[in-house]
């Protein structure tokens, strides 16, 4: 999991610590702090100690090293993550028009058009 932790400053936790990108936190470390914040301590340099994985956990492990690198070797930078808060760029345009008539009570007419465009920027 060391792969996945960036030098990328996401922000502070409640005690004050950085927070990068990609950090795993230990959940057996989880705790509440007097202010009522809960914090958990970060695995260091985001390695899960074998001792803490199932046996089935550390197969799947070793089968995705084997079949599933990285496209970038040591950064996942454009194998995982987006660039920026995990959206795309998107923008939506939108007009609608809607009309009635009525020439009788037995003689009405209804339309309406709709027209939408979609644009994004692929990230991939």
């Amino acid at each position: 999991m060391s792969n996945y932790l960036t030098g990328e400053v996401l922000g502070r936790d409640a005690l004050g610590r950085t927070v990068y990108r990609g950090q795993i936190y230990d959940p057996a470390t989880v705790r509440t702090l007097p202010d009522g914040s809960v914090v958990r301590d970060p695995f260091p340099g985001n390695i899960l100690p074998k001792s803490r994985m199932s046996s089935v956990s550390q197969k799947v492990a070793e089968i995705m090293k084997k079949h599933c690198p990285p496209a970038i070797p040591d950064a996942l930078i454009n194998n995982a993550f987006f660039p920026a808060f995990n959206t795309a760029k998107f923008e939506q345009k939108q007009f609608s028009i809607k009309g009635d008539h009525y020439f009788s009570a037995q003689h009405k007419i209804s339309g309406s058009y709709a027209w939408i465009d979609r644009p994004r920027t692929l990230l991939d």
